[in-house]
């Protein structure tokens, strides 16, 4: 990986930025970032900006060395080289200012002893104003530039942040588990999701297969298995260590059940309508998000199985779980 360290001891500690992209260079990102403003020597081995190209967008990020998000954004990648650099400084800026300004050390102010100092030298001749004036325009201009360029370059900034708003697909599967009185029966859980690019609401669509479970019925017993489909939106929260997940939703499942040593054995198939919430772990790793999930849900509709006598007439009854508990442990991929 190329690391970039830039170093300008006027304005303090600078900014370490690494990525593998020839444009925009770290190096001038990181520079671009000094000349809007420094680091405190105390802040800046704590924070460190990384670039990478998705596509036809580059990845901001901004994060502190415990692990912390600072900051992610998405730029497009349709200007020159040196106006993405301005356009990542003044972001790399804002964020910094914006989570610790008390860490950053202010910018010299605008020299006003320079034109003094040099006034003897610039004295003998009869374009005394001139000299000073070509030493104090050289830097003065310098200044403005790299802060105005870049702030004039703040509003493309702002289109990624609606693109942010868009979402990526995410794939999911897990190892699955479901308890409803008094069975605990294993299985496997799918999702597909439109996950935000960084925080916020996102939509996802799941099923899980579980195994057949049994109860007794009359001097028998009845077999019966429940496929949930379910889908909703859910909110993620960034924490210290990944993200937290609530979702809740509709869902509809396929429940078959059939009759174990009768004479005959039938059996029949339904459909059971429902409701479902999920409580979901998610630790960053990479492109990876390996997770903890606990799903609890109602069925609205109930289910009995009946035994009954030669006539017809039933002999014993026994009602379905209308309520279980899906946990799962796996991870998402974002492609």
């Amino acid at each position: 990986m190329f690391l970039a360290l830039f170093q300008a001891g006027v304005l303090g500690a600078t900014l370490r930025v690494e990525g593998e992209l020839n444009c925009p260079a770290p190096t001038q990102v990181a520079a671009d970032v000094q000349q809007i403003s420094g680091l405190s020597d105390e802040y800046a081995p704590r924070v460190h900006a990384t670039l990478a190209r998705e596509g036809a967008f580059i990845r901001l990020s901004l994060t502190e060395a415990d692990g912390t998000s600072l900051g992610e954004r998405l730029l497009t990648a349709d200007e020159d080289c040196l106006v993405l650099s301005r356009t990542a400084a003044v972001v790399l800026a804002a964020w910094l200012t914006d989570q610790h300004p008390e860490f950053l050390v202010s910018l010299p102010s605008e020299p006003s002893s320079a034109p003094d100092s040099s006034t003897p030298a610039a004295a003998p001749g009869d374009a005394s104003a001139a000299p000073p004036s070509a030493p104090a325009l050289a830097p003065a201009p310098a200044t403005p530039a790299a802060s105005e360029a870049p702030q004039s370059r703040v509003r493309p900034a702002a289109a990624p942040a609606g693109r942010l708003s868009q979402h990526r697909l995410a794939l999911s599967a897990a190892l699955a588990g479901a308890w409803s009185s008094p069975a605990f029966v294993p299985g496997a859980w799918l999702g597909v999701a439109l996950d935000p690019a960084h925080a916020g609401w996102g939509a996802q669509i799941s099923a899980a297969w579980l195994g057949e479970r049994t109860q007794p019925l009359s001097r028998s017993r009845v077999s019966w298995s429940r496929w949930p489909l379910m889908l909703g939106p859910y909110l993620q929260v960034p924490t210290r260590l990944g993200s937290l997940e609530l979702e809740a939703g509709p869902s509809l499942a396929w429940l078959h059940l059939k009759g174990q040593k009768f004479s005959p054995d039938l059996g029949v198939s339904t459909v059971q309508v429902g409701g479902y919430g999920a409580l979901r772990f998610m630790i960053k790793w990479g492109a990876w998000r390996p997770f903890l999930m606990a799903t609890p849900q109602v069925w609205f509709n109930s289910v009995s199985a009946a035994a009954t006598d030669s006539s017809g007439a039933p002999t014993d009854r026994t009602e379905l779980s209308s309520f279980e508990v899906l946990f799962s442990a796996g991870v998402r991929f974002l492609p």
